[in-house]
């Protein structure tokens, strides 16, 4: 790792670690996106750097939620147009931090575009396909199971097969394909296996 990455990664952890008073969880949230982003990647043939890159865009992938009001985003009903809105507007927010903080100033469009479908359905700016950087693409897919596969206030947990089975149906619409298949089929294929491993050296 030169340099110039090793002060980025600083400059991540150094921005994280003072949120992580806010909002422990969202926090810890961020950290395994990162990790899974970083092996997606990897698995997708990417260099060692830019895996390193996407790793650390994973850390500040969510900093725009630490700006937003703990009710709304532990709301266990519906949303209201209001409250949705704000939430959104979390990507652009968390851009907007990233992008004043002199190292990280190059990540600040990866953040702001995790939320972008592959069929130019989301936000902020409705990217479609190869529009969306190939990190926010990336960052979409686990930040998804991550929120699926955890416990949240609105949804029920669901089961990584679950997870898994709901990336793969919404590839082509909502994720990436190829990257879609690619975390399924490789990187919580690599998972089940380590699993299996320990299970049976137990």
């Amino acid at each position: 790792m030169d340099e110039a990455t090793r002060t980025m990664l600083a400059a991540a952890e150094g921005l994280l670690a003072g949120f992580e008073t806010i909002d422990l969880e969202m926090a810890c949230h961020c950290r395994r996106v990162s990790a899974l982003a970083s092996r997606l990647a990897a698995a997708a043939g990417l260099p060692g750097q830019a895996c390193v890159e996407i790793e650390i865009a994973g850390l500040l992938h969510d900093v725009g939620k630490f700006t937003v009001p703990p009710r709304i985003l532990g709301k266990p009903g519906p949303l209201s147009p209001g409250e949705r809105s704000l939430i959104e507007e979390h990507s652009r927010t968390g851009a907007e931090i990233v992008g004043r903080i002199a190292p990280l100033q190059w990540l600040a469009p990866w953040v702001a575009h995790h939320h972008e479908r592959w069929d130019g359905t989301g936000y902020p700016a409705e990217l479609s396909a190869d529009e969306i950087p190939l990190a926010s693409r990336a960052i979409a897919i686990v930040d998804a199971f991550d929120a699926m596969t955890e416990p949240r206030s609105y949804a029920p947990i669901r089961t990584r097969e679950q997870a898994a089975e709901e990336i793969l149906r919404s590839a082509g619409t909502q994720f990436d394909p190829v990257l879609a298949s690619i975390f399924v089929h490789a990187v919580l294929e690599e998972d089940e296996g380590s699993d299996r491993a320990l299970a049976a050296a137990a």
